[in-house]
């Protein structure tokens, strides 16, 4: 008897709070650390995690169990209190309430990979795609013309 074969991936981006530049090398490093042990216990396969001091970008692979509104928020309001709790400033880290999320075909797995791994040197160069980086608070709803 044949089983369900089920590859679903998902590329999420999500920013912190006004866009401020909290996150420093040493504070990146334990925040990616922190989201890629989280999405793994949940028994997802983190492919790539990237970012700059103001958003992070995750390429990851879901079991069809899971929603991925439960894993997103799960991932933000963790790595958030982790960075709190690290941190012993007046002036609280915080997410962004609103994310993105792409779903990614197979087949593009490899281009999301080294888009989401380059980021620097994408933003440094201008290079980056404006779709994949907008999740600000007050971002537009996509109309029937653009998706």
């Amino acid at each position: 008897m044949r089983r369900s074969k089920i590859k679903q991936f998902a590329h999420l981006v999500w920013a912190v709070k006004h866009r401020e530049k909290r996150l420093t090398p040493e504070l990146e490093r334990q925040v990616h650390r922190c989201i890629t042990d989280l999405a793994e216990g949940m028994g997802c396969v983190v492919k790539a995690i990237g970012g700059m001091e103001d958003h992070v970008h995750v390429l990851l692979w879901m079991p069809a169990t899971l929603a991925p509104a439960d894993v997103i928020k799960k991932i933000k309001g963790v790595s958030s209190a982790m960075v709190n709790d690290l941190q012993n400033h007046e002036h609280y880290f915080r997410w962004q309430e609103h994310y993105a999320l792409y779903s990614v075909s197979i087949w593009n797995v490899p281009k999301v990979t080294a888009y989401i791994l380059n980021q620097k040197q994408r933003h440094a160069d201008n290079t980056v795609i404006a779709m994949l980086e907008e999740v600000d608070e007050d971002a537009p709803e996509p109309s029937k013309e653009t998706g």
